[in-house]
């Protein structure tokens, strides 16, 4: 048996990368729905996957969507984190 649903499988390899693109500055940790659903409800999942991002425990940023891009998930990684510019 395999771990998570089929769209949450093929984004493995953008995972990946985002992870070596990183360089472990971030954490990634999963959450199986089926397993934890007052999560779901909590953070308003109403599909998956859903990529969200804390930072200091707050919700800093969100991606919805069955196939997000390196880029767009690398963006919403990211922007918390990134000072803006004067």
């Amino acid at each position: 048996m395999s771990y998570g649903c089929g769209h949450c499988r093929l984004l493995e390899p953008v995972l990946q990368r985002a992870a070596e693109v990183l360089e472990s500055k971030e954490q990634f940790f999963r959450v199986n729905l089926a397993v934890e659903p007052e999560l779901a409800e909590q953070y308003q999942v109403d599909g998956t996957p859903t990529f969200l991002m804390f930072l200091d425990g707050a919700q800093v940023g969100r991606v919805d969507g069955a196939r997000p891009s390196l880029s767009t998930l690398m963006t919403a990684v990211t922007r918390p984190f990134s000072t803006p510019e004067d």
